[in-house]
């Protein structure tokens, strides 16, 4: 699937969760695109983006044609560690707060292997 739109940045934000970016783009009025947009949404998401403010030479086109995407499997390991540490506290019966709980679990874990350090 090859999608080209042309568009404008409206806004570049980072997430501090996990250092990544948000790009949001608005797109001119799509007359043709939406099978290639619906395409775009059943893949995950996941693409090859080239934004340039004029026209892409082919040796751009070729560089991006040549590199490749690299898809994450599954969740990330502190989205898996995050998930573990849950169902450890619906088993141990959640009398605090999971938030509250799950800080605590942390700043321990964090500790541990900062005095590992010394």
């Amino acid at each position: 699937m090859k999608l080209i739109l042309s568009g404008t940045i409206e806004s570049l934000n980072s997430r501090n969760s996990d250092h990544s970016w948000v790009l949001k783009i608005a797109t001119q009025e799509l007359t043709s695109g939406l099978n290639e947009l619906n395409e775009l949404m059943k893949s995950g998401g996941f693409c090859k983006i080239l934004l340039s403010n004029g026209n892409i030479t082919n040796v751009e086109a070729e560089l991006v044609e040549s590199t490749g995407i690299v898809k994450p499997k599954g969740k990330t390991p502190s989205a898996r560690l995050r998930a573990v540490l849950y169902r450890v506290w619906e088993n141990e019966g959640g009398d605090v707060e999971f938030e509250t709980w799950y800080a605590s679990k942390m700043e321990t874990l964090i500790q541990h292997f900062k005095d590992k350090l010394d």
